[in-house]
């Protein structure tokens, strides 16, 4: 089974997937690079990073005053 296809099934879309594989191959990051890697505009990449931490699928925490994922 793909990833993809685990989204898919867990009802999310690509973009939500997108986020995710970039997250997990640049590790730890702000919402402003993961978006700037996955090619997404910053408010779509939190808003959807904001949805997966909600699933329980990401993590955040703050850093120097800044929300990481």
């Amino acid at each position: 089974m793909t990833l993809k296809t685990l989204f898919q099934l867990l009802g999310l879309d690509e973009k939500d997937c997108e986020v995710f594989t970039t997250l997990y191959k640049l590790g730890t990051n702000p919402a402003s690079v993961i978006a700037n890697h996955a090619g997404l505009e910053r408010t779509t990449t939190y808003r959807l990073l904001k949805g997966l931490k909600k699933l329980g699928i990401v993590s955040s925490t703050i850093r120097q005053g800044m929300q990481m994922f």
